[in-house]
């Protein structure tokens, strides 16, 4: 087990994008399969090498990123990565069942306001503009 941590000391290991990629590696590896069940003497076979191409090199992708020395230039790629992650997941994970999520007509910011409060007036925060919002 000394020869695996010497291996890996001044290496980032696996992150999120990892992860993500090996994910991504997988699930293409799975429609492939699903597409060679039909791959017979067709075109679904140049679809089916294709998709193994794909998936094979979005392994070694990942598998590089995790034995990358260049430390810094493989955390600006996670960072990067987690920002877009964030804003698509962010919107599944907002409190609907207490909160009403609405967006100012000018600066388009996104707003909470409490739901069963009756009729309100809201200001945005970014561009002062005040809206009458029925919760």
């Amino acid at each position: 087990m000394g020869w695996l941590q010497r291996f890996m000391y001044g290496r980032r290991g696996g992150d999120q994008l990892s992860l993500a990629l090996m994910a991504v590696g997988i699930l293409l590896t799975l429609v492939s399969s699903i597409v060679s069940w039909f791959a017979i003497k067709t075109t679904a076979y140049v679809v089916y090498v294709i998709l193994q191409v794909i998936s094979t090199a979005v392994f070694v992708l990942a598998v590089w990123r995790m034995f990358s020395r260049n430390i810094p230039a493989r955390e600006r790629e996670n960072q990067k990565f987690l920002g877009v992650w964030r804003r698509f997941t962010g919107w599944f994970k907002r409190d609907r069942k207490n909160f009403v999520y609405l967006n100012c007509a000018d600066c388009k910011a996104s707003l909470r306001v409490p739901k069963g409060k009756g009729t309100m007036i809201v200001t945005c925060p970014k561009c002062g503009r005040e809206m009458r919002i029925k919760t």
